[in-house]
């Protein structure tokens, strides 16, 4: 009874206070974070749900939402069973997605994919998210539902569109390769056209909005813009909790109240983080100091001169382009003034012929106008031109445009005065802000700082998106993105067509016919042939033994070549890996890129697997198909990949026998590990610590000092006694690291083969680079160029940071047991900038 009571009680006071903690989330008093839904962000295909309309139901209605993705890379698929009660039995479904033979380009780069899905019994409702490769440009898509192997009826449809009829020509598909893609991330749970701050300094160009209407003159426009890709914007209950979630965005605004709200959501701030690791740039809007702000983020902030010269130089070029922008707009001015006061000298609201004539030869007899003027009337497709001839014809035509010259430049105006006046205060304000933006920009390099982060860059700024006097500030850092906003020069890799660099990472000595060899047995069958054979016969006067000798011999060398071939080459697998880890070393966080040849004796049946968190994407060799080509093949599917919560398994399709296949993936590296540089004692001894779990065969550290440190053999935990570098020694090690095994052809082919005197793109890589205007080629991808800037181009590490080998980690490498040749692991970062709390 007693303790009866007391239980009463107690439940009775934690109902209490459950109801008072309803009524303040009720009234807004206490809030609580917004968890992390995983949304899929940007542009959608339209919803498919099975069954069909007035189909057969299977039990359940299954409901998909894809996320567009016009050019390559992973496309985000969300898959929701819904039983009609509950299933009765353990079921095992696939949805298949395949590309369609039409809508895609080229149409021979298509996919077969299985995404298979497990419901228990009793279970209501299962609901999947997961992402699959695309390796060419389109949307168009076959998809079904499968049970048991087989398809369901009224379970299967199409979606998507047909490529417009100039695809075959590259530039006219390739749009988000050469264009921005933002995507603001808000402090709010739920964005919307009333909360979205007025993003037009960011995105326009310079000072002119062009045609990005005002949020109140065109709603519309704005709710559209939320939920499209070029720019996005999500709240905090639409953060997604995988990194390729935001692949398809160049650029992620937050604001440091928003990264205070991520934090919250420990898997999507891992997701935010893994994106920049692996090549994103994150730009901190409202910034407060650098190192508040970096640390925020959890990354280092490590200031460096040079990163303050770039942001100057940015600075001088968005100036000097401004200054171009603000001349001729005071041109325009000029001469809109001038065709204002023609109007008004007139008394009417619009000019005819006649008037225009009459004006023209005034000014002609007697100046009183700053600039020439001529008219341009069209009536039934003949134009009738007025200039400063005063013979020419009059006449009471209205024209629908007049033309103003001044200072050498042609503009074209409405005739209407009306038209004209508003013209002149837009124009006017256009120029007023535009010197008012020009004095801030005076203080961009104070104003605007960024830092490397892994792959990718943190950029901060004070502005905020929406303050109209930062435009051309925002102008400096859409300058600083470069060539980082088209994702497949940012990956390096182009899956759709490839390129002749293909064979800088090719197996040495594998696939490839053995010249030598096969020219001594070539050799030794003309000498038995010849000499020997001729010779015997000819002494025994034998000679029409010949007629049998010769192709005896002849037979048995072909059979040796083949043999020889096919021996050399093995039954086994053979893997080249190039892998390259980049890691902070605060965190121990990384992200790393992969590129891997395979070649296998015998096709492997079971496939070649890849880690499920990566993005993966074929090399193809390429070096005399155009896009054009590749355009007009026939459509086929190159394989099936199977994709779950453990791995991507692409079948044996994608490895044929004897042949080399290359494939480049992407991954993050959360908790891999770091290096760590610390002193031993007073007398200036360093120690250098392995914190990965794998062994380093050589570590080569920087301090912040500037000096060198190495070890070798580094055991992994362990720590050793590192051996100080002389700067020129530590330059000569860094070039024998890259060199030793750097990406170069192992065949020569002829500079011909590069040349190209026609309009057509063989290579879409060295096509897209063209679009920058800067002048080094970049084909590599982010992790491969910051390896070379730092063993090869500068010949020096930063300091405070590290590089080490390893051997490449067996999760990597898609065939197992396959044997390693010319194979390395980069792991490259920075060091930590403190001692972990272990040391202390």
């Amino acid at each position: 009874m007693i303790r009866l009571g007391w239980c009463r009680k107690k439940v009775s006071t934690a109902f209490l206070v459950g109801l008072a903690v309803a009524f303040l989330l009720a009234a807004g008093v206490v809030g609580l974070p917004a968890q992390a839904a995983d949304s899929i962000i940007g542009d959608q295909m339209p919803p498919v749900q099975f069954p069909n309309s007035g189909g057969k139901t299977a039990g359940f209605r299954c409901d998909l939402v894809f996320g567009r993705v016009p050019s390559v890379g992973y496309v985000p698929v969300e898959i929701t069973l819904t039983a009609t009660g509950t299933f009765p039995a353990d079921r095992q479904f696939v949805i298949r997605i395949t590309t369609s033979k039409t809508g895609n380009a080229p149409p021979a780069g298509g996919l077969r994919i299985d995404l298979p899905i497990g419901v228990d019994q009793g279970a209501r409702t299962v609901s999947v998210k997961r992402y699959f490769p695309k390796w060419n440009v389109g949307e168009s898509l076959d998809i079904a539902v499968l049970e048991n192997g087989r398809p369901l009826e009224d379970y299967a449809t199409s979606i998507g569109q047909n490529l417009p009829g100039s695809a075959y020509r590259f530039h006219q598909v390739c749009g988000t390769e050469r264009s921005i893609n933002w995507c603001l991330i808000s402090s709010d749970d739920v964005v919307t056209v009333q909360t979205i701050p007025d993003i037009r300094p960011v995105i326009v160009d310079l000072v002119d909005n062009g045609d990005f209407p005002d949020k109140a003159a065109d709603p519309s426009f704005w709710s559209e813009m939320i939920n499209n890709s070029w720019m996005s914007a999500i709240g905090q209950s639409e953060l997604p909790t995988d990194w390729r979630s935001y692949s398809q965005h160049d650029v992620v605004l937050v604001s440091p109240e928003t990264i205070d709200r991520i934090r919250s959501n420990r898997d999507a701030f891992a997701a935010l983080r893994q994106w920049v690791l692996i090549g994103g740039t994150l730009v901190v809007y409202e910034a407060p100091t650098p190192k508040a702000c970096f640390e925020a983020l959890r990354f280092p902030w490590d200031p460096d001169p040079s990163m303050d010269r770039q942001v100057r130089l940015y600075a001088n070029q968005v100036q000097g382009q401004a200054n171009g922008s603000q001349a001729s707009q005071a041109s325009e001015l000029q001469a809109l003034q001038t065709l204002i006061q023609v109007l008004q000298r007139t008394g009417r609201k619009t000019l005819n012929v006649a008037d225009v004539a009459d004006v023209v030869r005034q000014n002609a007899a007697a100046p009183t106008l700053d600039n020439d003027i001529e008219m341009d009337a069209e009536m039934g497709g003949f134009t009738d031109q007025i200039g400063n001839d005063p013979a020419a014809p009059t006449n009471g035509m209205l024209p629908s445009s007049i033309r103003v010259e001044s200072n050498g430049q042609e503009y074209w105006f409405d005739n209407d005065l009306k038209s004209a006046i508003e013209a002149e205060a837009k124009l006017s304000e256009l120029i007023r802000a535009a010197k008012q933006t020009s004095q801030v920009l005076k203080a961009a390099d104070s104003s605007i700082y960024f830092q490397p982060v892994g792959a990718g860059r943190v950029v901060a700024i004070n502005d905020g998106v929406d303050d109209p006097a930062s435009r051309l500030r925002w102008a400096v850092v859409r300058r600083m993105l470069g060539y980082r906003i088209s994702p497949m020069l940012r990956n390096g890799v182009d899956p759709m067509l490839g390129d002749q660099r293909f064979d800088r990472w090719l197996i040495p000595g594998v696939a490839q016919p053995p010249v030598y060899t096969f020219m001594g047995l070539l050799v030794g069958f003309v000498i038995l042939v010849g000499p020997v054979a001729y010779r015997k016969t000819a002494k025994a006067g034998r000679s029409y033994l010949m007629f049998a000798i010769a192709p005896v011999l002849a037979t048995l060398t072909t059979v040796a070549m083949f043999s020889y071939g096919i021996i050399s080459d093995g039954f086994g697998s053979t893997a080249r890996v190039r892998q390259i880890t980049l890691v902070t070393g605060d965190t121990g966080d990384g992200g790393e890129r992969v590129r891997a040849s395979y070649f296998a004796g015998v096709r492997p049946s079971d496939g070649i697997r890849f880690p499920a968190e990566s993005e993966v994407m074929q090399y193809p060799e390429n070096s005399d198909r155009s896009w054009r080509q590749a355009f007009r093949r026939s459509a086929s599917i190159i394989g099936d990949v199977t994709i779950d919560d453990v791995s991507q398994r692409f079948d044996a399709s994608f490895l044929p026998s004897r042949q080399q296949r290359q494939f480049v993936l992407h991954l993050p590296r959360p908790g891999i590990g770091r290096l760590e540089l610390n002193r031993l004692d007073d007398t200036g001894s360093m120690e250098i610590k392995n914190g990965f779990g794998f062994p380093l065969s050589i570590a080569l550290a920087r301090g912040s000092d500037g000096n060198y440190w190495a070890a070798l053999r580094l055991a992994a935990g362990k720590t050793q006694e590192a051996r100080p570098i002389r700067t020129r020694l530590a330059a000569q090690i860094l070039g024998k690291m890259y060199n030793d095994y750097r990406p170069i052809s192992v065949t020569k082919q002829s500079n011909a083969s590069y040349r190209n005197y026609s309009s057509e793109i063989f290579d879409l890589l060295a096509d897209i680079n063209r679009s920058f205007e800067s002048g080094n080629m970049t084909t590599e991808g982010t992790f491969e160029k910051q390896l070379q800037q730092s063993l090869q181009t500068d010949g020096e590490l930063p300091k405070g940071s590290f590089i080490a080998l390893a051997a490449p980690s067996s999760d990597v490498i898609a065939i197992p047991n396959a044997q390693l040749v010319d194979s390395v692991r980069y792991v490259l970062g920075t060091l930590p900038s403190a001692p972990s709390p272990d040391d202390k």
